[in-house]
């Protein structure tokens, strides 16, 4: 593994980059690019993507996005749908002046958030040749319509929420902090959310990701769409999508897939899993499917 950063709009973004077993300089290689959930840094899940794609011939990276993790941009934990797209877009940019890397072989790999931000930079960003979406979901989406995609008035609570925030921080007030993954659990939380809970405070737990992020950051989130049918023409490459048959998200997913007028496509739904198994606990099935797919496509 080596440590790496390149320039996105100004900032500085941190990854590491995984090589296959033989790699050897003088060679071209195919090129994955990995993007983390909300609130996730390179450590947890998409470096266990990155770290297991590379053992099957990948260079591969995952960084952590702009205003978070060993990035640079203040305020910490800002999610900014248009930098994360931006940070995909500059991860581009990097890996062309990579010699050993094969300019015309470069896929991306999102998980959760991290999979809509790979979808949307793709649409307009064609040097992106092949998508793997893991868990993948439209964050401005899950606002809009409620996480299970029932609740379209939920949305209006949090804008009068963020309006409130924001006019008391302009006027002195000390900023809101919000939480992606809930401290604590009690009786009448979810398994799906345990299970959240479970991955970001036990089994990859990491100490720069708090999981807290500024609360009046919800504005520019719940205003971003990822896909939708006005952008689906734009979006012309193969594309592998991996959900959990128990996945609260899945209806986003299948939404995106949906949407996808591709010639190549597939929906991959694995068994015994909701959202946050495909994090870790069923990384190894995803990674031979997607790797078998790629194989054909990049």
């Amino acid at each position: 593994m080596r440590k790496v950063d390149f320039n996105s709009s100004g900032i500085k973004v941190v990854g590491n980059m995984f090589f296959p077993d033989d790699f050897d300089e003088k060679r071209q290689y195919p090129a994955l690019i990995f993007t983390h959930p909300a609130g996730g840094v390179k450590e947890q899940t998409s470096g266990i993507y990155a770290e297991k794609f590379a053992k099957y011939g990948y260079i591969t990276l995952a960084y952590d996005a702009s205003y978070q993790g060993e990035s640079e941009g203040i305020p910490i934990g800002f999610e900014n749908p248009s930098s994360r797209v931006g940070d995909i877009h500059s991860a581009v940019d990097y890996f062309t002046t990579v010699p050993y890397i094969d300019k015309n072989k470069i896929g991306g790999v999102g998980i959760c958030a991290g999979g809509g931000y790979m979808i949307k930079a793709a649409q307009t960003d064609h040097r992106i040749k092949a998508i793997v979406g893991v868990s993948p979901l439209d964050m401005g989406l899950v606002f809009r319509e409620g996480l299970n995609g029932n609740d379209p008035d939920a949305v209006f609570g949090i804008l009068d929420q963020v309006a409130t925030a924001r006019t008391a921080e302009a006027n002195g007030a000390a900023p809101i902090i919000g939480k992606w993954t809930p401290d604590e659990c009690d009786p009448n939380t979810s398994e799906e959310m345990k299970n959240c809970h479970d991955f970001y405070k036990n089994r990859a737990k990491h100490p720069r990701s708090t999981g807290e992020y500024p609360f009046i950051n919800f504005d520019r989130v719940v205003e971003f769409s990822s896909f939708d049918e006005g952008l689906a023409k734009l979006f012309r490459q193969p594309a592998i999508i991996f959900i959990g048959d128990r996945a609260g998200t899945a209806w986003l997913a299948k939404r995106a897939y949906d949407l996808m007028h591709v010639d190549k496509k597939e929906l991959v739904i694995i068994k015994d899993a909701d959202h946050f198994d495909l994090y870790d606990h069923k990384s190894d099935e995803v990674v031979e499917k997607a790797v078998s797919f790629l194989k054909e496509v990049l």
